[in-house]
């Protein structure tokens, strides 16, 4: 007999079921003798009531529904393909979606295993802990980082400023200490250049000032002539010659015009020639030139000199 076989679209997928032997679902049920000494199984079958159903798909929901059982007695065992028919139910396409058929019922009945996932959860919280905490040392880190480097950049501005004025300041006083030395440069330029007209023009005032003899007190006019006697005192007998003027006034105030000191014999004398305020002694063995012009002629002589020295330094040993 031709093998029945069919297609059943389940799930939008093509499922091929076996070729099975439509006969198998027909076959009476035979039980051996129990007296056959090979005492080999014996199949028994149990045909379907109705095997030549028109509906190829119900043919195979028997099939599918078709389970073998093994059947032994206590002498002759034999095997029973039993065909257990079943109400038969129309299924659509979505009803084979939701359909799950088990293959083992032990399987389908054991109940199912619900994993305890708690700890994953208690282990991402302990890890976003982690993390926040990381994060923070590394913010703290970073905060102080910061505050070193502005505190750097700081004292390094600080210092650059420092720098910068010391050197500004230094340059401000290379530039005074040239200014200086280039105006000390120019006075002694100027005062070599004009020295010597300098000391004609102090001496010129001084002659303007003191050359027609200058009007002094009797007190005054005994200071000058006792100065002069004691630098004439080793040359003998003195004769000394005043301005008249100034001679009256001494002679008035000596009481006297002739005088012994310390045996010296002293004699006032009377001259047109010098001029007031100046004096001339003539000794037995020098004289002593105090007149207005000599005192006159010695600064001059002195300032020339002091300006020579300063022109021309004598070198240091």
């Amino acid at each position: 007999m031709t093998p029945s076989f069919s297609r059943i679209l389940k799930g939008e997928k093509v499922k091929t079921i076996s070729p099975f032997q439509v006969s198998e679902l027909e076959g009476a049920m035979v039980v051996s003798n129990e007296s056959s000494s090979s005492r080999s199984p014996i199949i028994e079958e149990q045909g379907n009531p109705n095997p030549d159903g028109s509906d190829a798909a119900e043919k195979a929901e028997t099939v599918l529904n078709t389970r073998p059982a093994a059947i032994f007695n206590t002498r002759t065992p034999y095997i029973s393909k039993v065909t257990r028919p079943e109400t038969i139910h129309g299924w659509t396409v979505p009803e084979f979606k939701k359909e799950v058929v088990h293959r083992n019922v032990e399987q389908a009945a054991a109940p199912r295993v619900v994993e305890d996932h708690s700890y994953l959860l208690e282990e991402a919280r302990a890890k976003a802990d982690e993390i926040i905490a990381e994060a923070e040392k590394n913010a703290a880190r970073i905060m102080d980082e910061a505050k070193t480097e502005a505190e750097s950049l700081k004292q390094k501005a600080f210092m650059d400023g420092m720098t910068t004025a010391r050197n500004e300041i230094s340059e401000t006083l290379h530039q005074v200490e040239r200014i200086f030395q280039e105006s000390q440069l120019w006075q002694e330029r100027v005062m070599h250049q004009s020295q010597n007209r300098i000391i004609d023009m102090v001496l010129s005032i001084g002659k303007k000032l003191f050359g027609s003899g200058f009007e002094l007190p009797a007190d005054q006019i005994d200071h000058i002539v006792s100065r002069a006697i004691n630098e004439a005192s080793r040359l003998g007998n003195l004769r000394i010659y005043l301005n008249p003027e100034d001679a009256k006034l001494l002679v008035n105030l000596w009481q006297e015009s002739e005088i012994t000191l310390n045996g010296q014999q002293i004699q006032i004398v009377s001259s047109q020639n010098i001029l007031r305020g100046g004096c001339f002694i003539d000794g037995q063995f020098g004289v002593v030139d105090g007149r207005v012009e000599e005192q006159i002629d010695q600064i001059n002589d002195a300032i020339k000199e002091t300006a020579n020295n300063l022109e021309n330094p004598e070198p240091e040993e």
